[in-house]
């Protein structure tokens, strides 16, 4: 009997290749984007943390200081004590530019500098020890000469450096070369001393490496007199008496803090991919769903066949299921196959987004993870005998008697849509109390995946009420079709309803598709002019400048008080806001500190502020209170009023939150504040950015063409005009949502995969009834027209369904989803594009679907059609 029923089952599958096909395909995609997702993700992550721990090395515990770092009295006392081992550190990453080399044809690389004490630093760092080796051999392997030369470089030449052989030797420098790096809005002059062993670096997983004595690394950044921390050797009861000792500028932190303090950053972009990586399963989970049950449907005459010949229930649902799982286990292969080659893609596009708006990332070579392909493969096989177990119950319910009356399947249909359509409204009922629940809750993961919940409650919503819909929308149609297409358009609309159990799935598969794609749609469309809006209000300087260092270092890359005193002194610059930006961290959560000019903006902004008179506001900021962004309100329930505790250089203050307001540039949240407060409790002003404001006969374009050569080979600076950066701005935006807009492809290849595969399965199943209507007298003419209406009708069906679908799944995105990942306030628009998008995509699948069967059955005669089983 076993074999009976295993014949049946490939039999079936060798029969309906191209249905089988597209429902591997659907396991497929939805695997492959989770699998794609998640590895960009992994790889993303992996190649920081990796990173992080190369440079910590032994470290058990680092003192950190202000922004400023650590003095070297201070420093000097931590490294006198005998409990402890200690070595100080600075840390910078760098653009560079070779010998020669103009700055437009500069590497898009960075350079990971790293200044360490090469007499405390051998017990933290296996590679100080092996790169004197190194220099030895390489220089003169005969003579130890050859080493004290390059230490004594190293340590009394000017810019002295190591680099990695591997770095050396992609960008053809020896030793002797010189190489000049980005440092803020300077550029300083490396000189290669000496090489770091590959093999060396390979162990540690650190690439593009320049290691600089801790004095030299001092001058080349700027930072004379500091050091970034101290890294310490020490057991956890000796960490904690020196934490104690330590004065309140200081902090004591594990190394792994900072990997989570990253990952902390990160976390709410990658949760935003999680959830789109998990509709799109959802969407490949209905399509699974959709062929399985059409395998049931096809087969209802066989199985009731089998039913008279003694087959039981419980065989036939163990049948049905072993071919589910068949399909599943191969679906899912082929899927992390496909998620692979999409996680080169993603990992460049992550990568990308990363270093634009977080921490400068090198693209690295994708790392297969076996336990994150293991976890997607068993999702994708779960998904596959989830979304199996109705099809496999109806199967089991199939009796003798009825298996080869169709009326009573679509009777049954028919009747059951109303109790569908309750069931449609109770899912719609528990994602609106998903949704009120979410919003309840603080930017975790519980809020995250209520907010998920709710987005697959609205979709399941959607599902259930497309019987009904159908029936009404048949209803409305039916006079039109007859006065467009007489008896055909009333045949096609007739069709539609009197097989209802099919044509339902299938405008539902389609339906669940083109939502997805619309959702995100509209999403990225309200996110953009949310954005624009922000950016009207904030960006309303003449020029704007930003230091070249900035691409890859980021919040380190400052501007020098040369370059300030430069600028100030231009005749034509009426005003400057200094804009400074400094990492911090509020109840351990990463935020950031915001300077600015306040009395400079004061006049010459237009903040939306969510409460009080603006003027009012912007007065209590320059007398010391701060403004909060509305993500770091939302985050840590702060409103107007409150008071914020912040760490500064005198330890734990008290500052009095004057206003929120509308931001988009840190989903973490910001604390905004004058100069003048900052340096009294952080010292000197960090400036990252500079507005400048010209006066009113200055033409904007004149002065930026001018100031450019005034600055050229002298400060490497950027300097964009007002709409240059606004375009730098959506520039950076559409880079953050490239992983979307290829999610939105697959989606839209899913749905025209579901609506294939649906109207093909329903085509070919009616071939006997196509049959007798050509041997009554219907022309193949008039066949094909009714077949492309019907099939038409269904692809519009399904799109005027989307639209509210779409739309709801939308809200649930931006009002839940995107509320609970980066807690930013984006206003709903209506965008008739993506509304139209969705009306060809589904005309387009439905008319194409509908060409293989119509050629099939041209190709079939009459009495071959009829006689059709």
């Amino acid at each position: 009997m076993f074999r009976l029923l295993h014949l049946f089952n490939l039999r079936h599958l060798r029969r309906k290749p191209l249905e089988t096909f597209l429902c591997l395909l659907g396991i497929a995609l939805g695997v492959a984007v989770m699998a794609g997702i998640d590895l960009a993700n992994q790889n993303a992550l992996q190649s920081f943390r990796r990173t992080v721990e190369a440079v910590t090395g032994k470290a058990t515990h680092q003192i950190f200081g202000g922004p400023a770092g650590i003095p070297d009295s201070l420093a000097a006392k931590i490294l006198s004590l005998s409990e402890v081992q200690a070595t100080p550190i600075l840390e910078y990453v760098a653009g560079f530019r070779l010998p020669g080399q103009p700055d437009s044809a500069a590497p898009k690389e960075a350079l990971h500098i790293l200044a360490v004490d090469p007499f405390t630093d051998t017990s933290f760092r296996d590679y100080s020890e092996a790169t004197w080796e190194a220099n030895e051999n390489s220089a003169n392997p005969d003579s130890t000469a050859a080493a004290a030369t390059a230490g004594r470089s190293f340590l009394l030449h000017p810019g002295a450096a190591l680099v990695d052989e591997a770095f050396a030797r992609t960008h053809h420098l020896k030793i002797g070369d010189a190489l000049e790096v980005l440092v803020g809005n300077e550029r300083k002059a490396l000189r290669l001393v000496g090489l770091i062993p590959e093999q060396v670096l390979s162990q540690l997983g650190l690439e593009n490496l320049a290691l600089l004595d801790v004095a030299t690394g001092q001058e080349i950044l700027g930072r004379v007199g500091y050091v970034d921390r101290v890294d310490i050797i020490a057991s956890e009861s000796t960490a904690k008496v020196l934490a104690a000792k330590l004065p309140s500028s200081l902090r004591l932190e594990l190394p792994a803090r900072r990997s989570r303090r990253v990952d902390d950053m990160l976390r709410s972009f990658r949760l935003n991919l999680t959830a789109l990586s998990f509709l799109a399963v959802f969407v490949g989970m209905f399509l699974i769903y959709n062929t399985m049950m059409f395998s049931v449907i096809h087969r209802r005459k066989q199985i009731g066949i089998l039913r008279c010949l003694g087959v039981t229930p419980r065989q036939i649902i163990f049948n049905t299921w072993l071919e589910a799982f068949g399909l599943g286990v191969i679906g899912s292969l082929l899927g992390l196959w496909l998620g692979t080659i999409l996680a080169e893609y993603a990992t460049r596009t992550v990568t990308a987004t990363i270093s634009d708006l977080y921490v400068f990332l090198k693209p690295s070579q994708v790392a297969t993870d076996l336990s994150a392909l293991m976890k997607t493969f068993l999702i994708g096989l779960l998904t596959t005998l989830l979304a199996s177990a109705v099809p496999i119950i109806e199967a089991a319910k199939v009796r003798a008697a009825v298996a080869v009356r169709r009326s009573a399947l679509e009777f049954r249909a028919q009747k059951f849509a109303p109790r569908f359509a309750v069931a449609g409204f109770a899912f719609l009922v528990v994602a609106i109390a998903l949704s009120l629940r979410s919003t309840q809750q603080s930017q975790t993961a519980g809020g995250f995946f209520l907010g998920l919940g709710a987005a697959l409650a609205v979709a399941s919503s959607a599902i259930f009420l497309t019987p009904l819909l159908t029936l009404g929308l048949v209803r409305m149609a039916n006079t039109f079709m007859n006065k467009l297409a007489g008896i055909i358009g009333v045949l096609s609309i007739r069709n539609i309803q009197t097989a209802l159990s099919r044509t339902a799935v299938a405008i539902a598969a389609l339906m669940i598709s083109l939502s997805m794609v619309l959702s995100m749609s509209l999403m990225i469309t309200s996110f953009r002019h949310s954005v624009n809006d922000w950016v009207k209000s904030v960006l309303l300087a003449d020029v704007y400048l930003q230091t070249r260092g900035f691409e890859k270092a980021k919040w380190e890359a400052l501007f020098s008080p040369e370059f300030i005193q430069f600028l100030e002194r231009q005749p034509e610059v009426e005003a400057i806001d200094l804009y400074g930006v400094t990492e911090s961290a509020y109840r351990q959560q990463p935020i950031f500190l915001i300077a600015i000019s306040a009395e400079v903006m004061i006049t010459r902004t237009d903040f939306i502020f969510a409460n009080g008179d603006d003027r009012e506001n912007w007065r209590r900021l320059i007398a010391g209170e701060v403004f909060l962004s509305d993500g770091f309100a939302r985050r840590f329930h702060k409103a107007a009023g409150d008071t914020v505790i912040l760490r500064t250089m005198h330890g734990p203050q008290s500052f009095r939150v004057a206003a929120v307001f509308v931001d988009y540039s840190f989903e973490q949240g910001q604390v905004m504040m004058d100069h003048r407060t900052y340096n009294e409790n952080w010292g000197r002003s960090r400036i990252t950015n500079i507005g400048v404001f010209l006066k009113p006969q200055v033409d904007f374009r004149r002065y930026v063409a001018e100031l450019r050569r005034a600055v050229a080979g002298r400060y490497a600076v950027n300097i964009l005009s007002n709409r240059e950066l606004r375009d730098e701005v959506f520039k950076v935006f559409d880079q953050s949502f490239a992983i979307t807009h290829v999610m939105q492809i697959l989606a839209g290849i899913v749905a025209f995969i579901g609506i294939i595969s649906a109207v093909m399965s329903l085509l070919v199943e009616r071939t006997r009834e196509l049959g007798i209507l050509r041997a009554v007298g219907m022309r193949f003419g008039q066949l094909r027209r009714l077949v492309f209406l019907e099939s038409g009708l269904m692809g519009g069906f399904a799109a005027l369904i989307a639209v509210p679908a779409g739309t709801a799944l939308a809200l649930v995105m931006i009002y839940v989803i995107n509320l609970r990942t980066f807690n930013w306030t984006i206003n709903f628009q209506i965008d008739l594009g993506a509304y139209a998008q969705i009306g060809w995509m589904a005309l387009a699948a439905a008319l194409l679907a509908a060409i293989y069967p119509m050629w099939r059955l041209k190709k079939i005669s009459i009495v071959a059609a009829i006689r059709e089983e």
